[in-house]
């Protein structure tokens, strides 16, 4: 079993060198949103910190400090180079990480100490170098910088790109395996494996066409990472991604049949065996259980994810010491409800949403609020604030109007912090809690700035923001019977805007006008009136296609 491998890219130390796509980010209306999300990642890779050892640990470290510089954070990104530093005093990507910020911040003469540090940690000063340690060294910097390309998703547009970032950061680790055969321990060599089998993956995930070589190939490392690696925090995620694939995979129908699976000898156990051998091998090790449950979390299995953080809080009950279980615990709970919201709403849910999940949710977000304050977790807490308070089906009246009050207030917190008011969500949630109020030239407003601080990709989808504004436009119509003239030019610059921006915008314009029949045809009378004939033509053309 053989594919191309992609070629692997020229050696240059240092994250600085690396293509960072929002570190070049020029476009000033994507700047506000870059940084937010710069901030997420930020924010998520700190479990990583923790919970990562040796030179993932320092891969890690060293990303953490190339996003707080983009943050504008320049002290805390040289201490997160300095504390690389500490462990790994030739670790060359830090050296020459700590020479562009010394630069940056005019200080030549220091930047030149850490040039020559990290030229002789490569071998290139007249000193005689030990090759075997150059090429350790090298091996080591290329797997980090191949660690930070698969995190630079920012910028890609569509699925080709994704695939290609995937592929880049291969690239990083195939020569690092390559250049550092003979000198790397088992345990980074398993490391790198088993991240060059995420990527893999990864990419699969993001093909349409079946691709069993790529598979077997994701499976073949994953088991060797199982067999070979000497940390249960390894073992445990490639159990459970080994789980996720044959799984997603026999799903999905992507050509992975249960016949393809017996020949490559993975049939002996089920996907959950899989699972439950992960759990079984993390024991008690609350970071390696809190690890599975967020890949669980990522991947859709809510309740499999909140049975091990069940396990990790009856260990460690105690918030303070046990942050992350109870992180991630939010994310469970309030997915698994919207999820079952979504169902619920096609018909195809047994029963109602259980808002005791946003009960949950809500309790053990509040819980960890004084340690983990911003615009995100104001966010969290307003979105689960806002579901507890509406009615579930279409969210048109107050059901308990203390958690609306409280979903108003979370919102308003959220744009009050760092990044707040320049993030579409925030003004989205405060347009569906105006709505749900009925105070509805608010919401229009809010919706109108969510719509204005979008930053699409061409080809974007139409966004929730968007179609709320056409939404409330007929709801004024219809309660308003002074804005008729206004409702109109709105309405008409909502869908000449709209098909500029949107890709689907007509076949979803099409499902907007069927579902709004009557506030179409009333808002229809008056463009006639108002002589508007291409309006109400494209309107009669989408509630008679029904």
């Amino acid at each position: 079993m053989t594919t191309s491998k992609p070629t692997p890219p020229e050696f240059a130390a240092g994250h600085f060198t690396l293509s960072w796509s929002l570190g070049r980010d020029s476009d000033q209306a994507r700047r506000p949103r870059g940084r937010y999300e710069l901030k997420c990642l930020y924010e998520d890779l700190r479990q990583d910190a923790e919970t990562e050892t040796g030179t993932v640990k320092r891969a890690v470290q060293n990303v953490m400090g190339v996003l707080a510089y983009h943050l504008e954070d320049t002290q805390a990104a040289r201490l997160y180079f300095e504390s690389v530093l500490e462990e790994d005093a030739v670790n060359v990507n830090a050296l020459e990480n700590c020479c562009f910020l010394l630069r940056k911040t005019d200080k030549y003469d220091l930047a030149e100490g850490f040039e020559d540090r990290a030229r002789a940690a490569v071998g290139q000063t007249e000193a005689e170098a030990d090759q075997e340690m150059v090429s350790l060294v090298k091996a080591r910097a290329m797997a980090e910088l191949g660690y930070a390309c698969a995190l630079d998703v920012f910028n890609a547009r569509t699925q080709d790109d994704l695939i290609q970032v995937f592929e880049r950061s291969n690239g990083y680790y195939h020569r690092a395996l390559r250049i550092g055969t003979d000198n790397v321990t088992s345990s980074e060599q398993s490391q790198w494996l088993f991240a060059i089998a995420l990527n893999y993956i990864r990419i699969d995930s993001l093909r349409q066409e079946a691709n069993l070589d790529l598979c077997y190939q994701a499976l073949d490392l994953l088991k060797d990472v199982v067999k070979s690696t000497k940390s249960q925090y390894y073992k445990c995620k490639a159990l459970c991604y080994t789980g996720l694939l044959l799984q997603s995979r026999s799903a999905l129908n992507k050509g992975f049949s249960e016949e393809c699976i017996r020949d490559s000898g993975y049939f002996e156990q089920d996907p959950l065996d899989y699972f439950g051998e992960a759990i079984q091998q993390a024991g008690e090790d609350t970071a390696i259980l809190n690890k599975l449950a967020k890949i669980f979390v990522q991947s859709g299995r809510y309740q499999l994810a909140l049975d091990i953080l069940n396990v990790s809080r009856a260990i460690v009950p105690d918030h303070t010491q046990n942050h992350f279980a109870f992180s991630i615990s939010v994310q469970a709970n309030k997915n698994m409800y919207l999820d079952q919201l979504a169902k619920y709403r096609q018909g195809t849910l047994d029963g109602r949403p259980d808002k005791k999940l946003l009960n949950k949710a809500r309790e053990d977000m509040q819980a960890i609020l004084g340690t983990r304050t911003g615009v995100h977790a104001y966010l969290e807490l307003a979105v689960v604030c806002y579901h507890l308070g509406v009615e579930t089906m279409d969210e048109s009246s107050v059901v308990a109007e203390f958690e609306l009050a409280q979903a108003v207030e979370y919102a308003a917190r959220a744009r009050d912090c760092d990044m707040g008011d320049s993030l579409p969500e925030v003004q989205l949630m405060r347009g569906k809690c105006h709505r749900a109020r009925g105070d509805d030239w608010k919401a229009m407003d809010a919706f109108k700035q969510a719509v204005e601080m979008e930053h699409l990709n061409e080809g974007a989808a139409l966004t929730e923001s968007y179609k709320l504004l056409g939404e409330i436009i007929l709801t004024l119509h219809r309660r308003d019977k002074t804005w008729r003239e206004g409702a109109i030019d709105e309405m008409e610059l909502w869908v000449t805007e709209g098909r500029k921006r949107y890709v689907d915008f007509l076949p979803e314009f099409h499902t907007f006008c069927r579902q709004n029949v009557s506030d179409v045809m009333e808002l229809g009378k008056e463009m006639v009136k108002a002589g508007r004939l291409g309006m109400v033509r494209l309107c009669l053309e989408a509630v008679s296609s029904a």
